[in-house]
């Protein structure tokens, strides 16, 4: 079973911004029932039971309110737009969850807490920068904290999300 550990998000006016960025980018947006923060991705696991054990009991402030302030693309990657955050609260538990499930032995690397939007194929308007600085500091979309442990299933039409705890 594919697994990944999320928090699923709310962007604010989800359709007017595709419209927008769709002037300069040329890509696959992410469904707007699928957008989510990642704070781990198990991949193939075998047993969930014992990710659902290893995080009982988790404490995180739940249902706390993290806004999502500023829209960017990887350094390294300039194929993905995604919100992003500052918030310590994100980094902590992406690290609480990590020292519970070590017995997975997951992929570690830096965490940078954000909720993808769009995939890039191509970019038809190199103007895009001006754009996207405008949106530094301006609230682009939300999550409130409620831990999911979600089975990814990969089909034609993009993945298909189904919760299969909460935490």
């Amino acid at each position: 079973m594919r697994l990944f550990l999320a928090c699923f998000a709310k962007i604010y006016e989800y359709e007017k911004f595709q419209k927008e960025f769709g002037k300069h980018f040329v890509g696959n947006w992410t469904k707007e029932e699928n957008l989510h923060i990642t704070f781990a991705f198990l991949g193939d696991v075998k047993e969930p039971s014992l990710v659902q054990k290893a995080l009982e009991g988790i404490e995180y402030p739940k249902n706390k309110r993290i806004e999502f302030n500023d829209l960017e693309l990887f350094k390294n990657s300039p194929d993905v737009l995604y919100c992003t955050t500052n918030s310590k609260d994100l980094e902590t538990l992406h690290k609480d969850i990590l020292q519970r499930l070590e017995f997975l032995k997951l992929e570690t690397k830096e965490y940078i807490p954000h909720v993808s939007l769009l995939r890039i194929k191509d970019i038809k308007d190199h103007s895009y920068t001006e754009y996207l600085d405008s949106f530094e500091d301006r609230k682009v979309g939300f999550i409130k904290l409620n831990l999911a442990l979600v089975k990814s299933t990969l089909s034609d039409n993009g993945p298909i999300y189904e919760t299969i705890a909460k935490f």
